[in-house]
């Protein structure tokens, strides 16, 4: 498990299992492919996820309640609860004590071809709403498939902080891109 805490200051934690290599680029690797195959809802890739997870330190990740990022077509989670995230959530390895349904957003261009962080910014602008329920929570996962720009879960952040200002946010996603002239990220123990 890799900390990118410090490209998310205004959040208690930030992890992600490893580096994903794209399709289109050199280095697409067994765990890129699986992660693809996540997001396709694949039972293995649900399961070699699963089985990561396991094996991870993910004591650290303990909050009162789980959410995750929406999809682009999605508007809310409440109605999709064979997505893959949600199974994660509600299989009690990531320590959520429960699964909130408080994050809404209209429909998005997908993020896989909004180019760079400015264009994925201008996408999600104040598109993420957050219920008022989430005040009756003290801390609050938020989990992803893949982080590129970061833009996605810095919306989220926002969205959650305009409600609860000094929440405790962690952040926890399957993966973060790979860039060759990205910043590359601290391992940590399991």
């Amino acid at each position: 498990m890799y900390n990118i805490s410090s490209k998310f200051p205004s959040a208690s934690g930030a992890y992600f299992l490893n580096y994903y290599h794209p399709k289109n680029r050199k280095n697409h690797n067994y765990f890129s492919q699986r992660l693809l195959d996540f997001k396709d809802r694949d039972i293995q890739g649900y399961y070699y996820f699963y089985n990561l997870i396991k094996r991870a330190n993910t004591n650290i990740l303990k909050c009162d309640v789980g959410l995750r990022a929406l999809g682009s077509s999605e508007t809310n989670s409440k109605h999709n609860i064979k997505q893959p995230l949600y199974k994660l959530l509600k299989s009690g390895l990531l320590k959520n004590k429960l699964i909130g349904h408080v994050l809404n957003k209209p429909i998005t261009k997908q993020m896989k071809n909004a180019g760079g962080k400015d264009n994925r910014k201008q996408i999600l602008s104040n598109t993420y709403t957050c219920k008022s329920s989430i005040k009756k929570y003290s801390s609050v996962l938020i989990l992803d498939d893949v982080i590129t720009t970061g833009t996605t879960i810095n919306e989220i952040i926002r969205s959650i902080k305009k409600q609860v200002p000094y929440m405790k946010i962690i952040i926890f996603s399957l993966s973060k891109t790979y860039s060759s002239s990205g910043r590359k990220y601290s391992k940590i123990s399991n």
